[in-house]
């Protein structure tokens, strides 16, 4: 399967962070796992759409969607041959897009059942130039990518300027998730891509991103990836990984 990054049109940068572009002409059929990434995205299928296994079945995805905030790893397979373009959003802008974001965490969703308008390049374009950043949000979740997710709410919440349950209620509406489990996600990012480092051993990377001991990372590997890590690291095929040694690092710059 060939990945490649894209630059997001310039009138889309205020919302997206960047592009990325997936092609396998006969893909396999085993299922694939991606993981939370602090990001939600809209995903457009070119050619066969993926499946995303939901409530305890396969469901074939829509040719234009928003895929929510992931509060857990989840699993997805083609059902052809594969052209899929998604949009990646800043971690503080899908809820200046779709105000559902919160509610829609978890969810892969057609566009058109909720802004018929969205599905296009113009309806985006549009929709991008009328939207307004909130810049208290945007600092706070800087500030978390910097640290890797090893910042408190408080913390945060002062650096907005904000009270700690006034900074919730606005990070969560603008990011899709709360921030406590934002900077869960950043910390189980930063150790998986510690843990690919030749010679790094997990329980020392987990300690140099964070986790207090070696319970503390299993137990987010088991609720965030669905697995513990050593078995996880095994798993070369997983898309999870794809995404996270190709893509993440280079959108975030």
């Amino acid at each position: 399967m060939s990945f490649r990054l894209l630059d997001p049109p310039d009138a889309l940068r205020p919302l997206f962070e960047c592009c990325w572009e997936i092609k396998d002409e006969a893909p396999s059929r085993e299922p694939q796992r991606i993981l939370p990434d602090g990001r939600a995205e809209i995903i457009v299928h070119l050619a066969e759409p993926f499946e995303d296994f939901r409530d305890g079945q396969w469901r074939t995805q829509s040719r234009c969607n928003f895929a929510g905030q992931l509060t857990g790893a989840m699993k997805i397979r083609p059902t052809g041959p594969v052209h899929t373009i998604g949009f990646r959003f800043h971690p503080h802008t899908a809820g200046l897009l779709v105000r559902e974001a919160q509610a829609l965490a978890g969810q892969v969703i057609s566009l058109t059942e909720i802004d018929r308008g969205l599905s296009s390049l113009e309806g985006l374009t549009r929709r991008t130039a009328a939207t307004s950043t909130d810049r208290r949000i945007a600092a706070a979740t800087r500030h978390s990518l910097q640290r890797s997710g090893n910042v408190t709410v408080s913390e945060l919440a002062r650096l907005a300027g904000l009270d700690v349950r006034q900074f919730e209620r606005r990070f969560t509406r603008a990011v899709g998730i709360p921030p406590k489990f934002f900077c869960r996600v950043q910390r189980l990012q930063r150790v998986i891509a510690a843990m690919e480092q030749p010679g790094n051993a997990w329980v020392d990377a987990a300690l140099s991103c964070g986790y207090y001991d070696q319970s503390h990372l299993v137990k987010d590997f088991r609720e965030l990836a669905g697995d513990p890590p050593s078995l996880l690291l095994r798993q070369d095929s997983d898309l999870a990984r794809h995404f996270l040694d190709r893509g993440q690092s280079l959108c975030r710059g």
